[in-house]
């Protein structure tokens, strides 16, 4: 719609400026002429710089579409993890995972955070039912920290662990969960 609007902006001042131009040049002096010549010249520019509104306009719609097509491809990516977790939790008996759970955040007791004061905690299950445990641990140079899951699945790996079912992070949020 709003590309139509310019167009018919522009298919108006093009036939209104332009005809009254050439009958007034028709009777002008010279001066007159040049006046009208610039004006014509104005207004061509105008028709130009409405052209490449139309074109961004229309760049901007379709980046608009590129990026709603992208969200709708994450969204249903994320309602398919989403399936995989509910999956996963109801192979899981309730004792498993409270196990896991009092784990994770018993964990957190042992974290070392002087620096964020953010404890973490982590409890990985391990496919033959083996839980590894691990906790964040802190450094003042901050990329040399490390994060609880992270301890956790090392932890695992170094102990001869690489196929996993499950973690769980605990932290002390209240309202929100880790992802």
């Amino acid at each position: 719609r709003k590309t139509a609007t310019l167009e018919k902006i522009a298919e108006v001042l093009t036939t209104q400026y332009i005809g009254v131009a050439v009958e007034d040049m028709q009777e002008s002096s010279d001066e007159n002429k040049k006046k009208i010549s610039d004006k014509i010249v104005e207004v061509k520019a105008s028709l130009d710089r409405i052209v490449i509104l139309q074109q961004t306009i229309k760049d901007r719609d379709d980046n608009i579409r590129k990026l709603k097509a992208e969200m709708d491809e994450k969204d249903t990516d994320i309602q398919r993890k989403q399936v995989q977790i509910k999956d996963l939790m109801e192979k899981l008996d309730n004792a498993k995972l409270r196990e896991l759970i009092q784990l994770s955040d018993g964990m957190k007791k042992r974290s070392y955070c002087p620096y964020s004061h953010f404890p973490v905690g982590a409890a990985l299950l391990c496919e033959d039912g083996t839980i590894v445990t691990g906790c964040n641990v802190e450094n003042a140079a901050y990329p040399l920290g490390v994060c609880a899951e992270k301890t956790a699945i090392v932890k695992a790996v170094s102990e001869g662990h690489t196929k996993f079912k499950a973690i769980i992070v605990s932290s002390n949020m209240r309202d929100r969960f880790i992802v």
